[in-house]
């Protein structure tokens, strides 16, 4: 994450703060992972954790497929614009 925020390899801003947010999330996702070893003993912990999981997979799916479709939009659009979309 400290390299994606100081080098910023992608050549839009918005990549690399959907590239940070990501990770921020893998990091959260690992440290309530904990729950679901034998440290905890209580199911209904072990459980909530486990929806809990599945709900932010879910979310950064959401994102990053919105922000896929978004990029491919808006590209779309200015080649549509430059007319380099052979028309028919």
């Amino acid at each position: 994450m400290v390299f994606i925020l100081n080098v910023r390899p992608y050549l839009k801003r918005q990549r690399n703060y959907l590239e940070a947010f990501n990770e921020c999330m893998i990091l959260l996702i690992a440290t309530i992972s904990i729950v679901l070893t034998e440290v905890v003993k209580d199911f209904k912990k072990k459980k909530i954790t486990g929806v809990s999981i599945v709900i932010i997979f879910s979310f950064l799916f959401i994102i990053n497929i919105s922000t896929l479709l978004h990029d491919k939009f808006i590209d779309f659009k200015k080649k549509k614009k430059n007319g380099s979309l052979a028309q028919k």
